[in-house]
């Protein structure tokens, strides 16, 4: 079964379906977008203080688990 994430554009309401290995499942979200050439932003690295990555309005990318994902949508407004 193929495992897929949703990945919605806010702006541009472009939609984007993103495989997921097994190993990508226990990345951050952050990190496997930009795996993925989804330009994410964040100031910190990662570690949670800047809030600019967020997704589906109030989610920190780098706060979220890749494999919490699998199987649903994610907006990205500024995408």
């Amino acid at each position: 079964m193929r495992q897929v994430i949703k990945l919605i554009g806010g702006a541009s309401q472009r939609i984007r379906l993103l495989e997921v290995q097994n190993q990508d499942l226990e990345k951050d979200l952050l990190s496997f977008l930009r795996s993925q050439d989804i330009p994410v932003a964040s100031s910190c690295s990662g570690e949670g203080k800047c809030k600019k990555c967020l997704f589906n309005k109030s989610e920190l990318a780098c706060m979220a688990i890749v494999k919490d994902y699998v199987g649903k949508e994610i907006v990205i407004d500024y995408l």
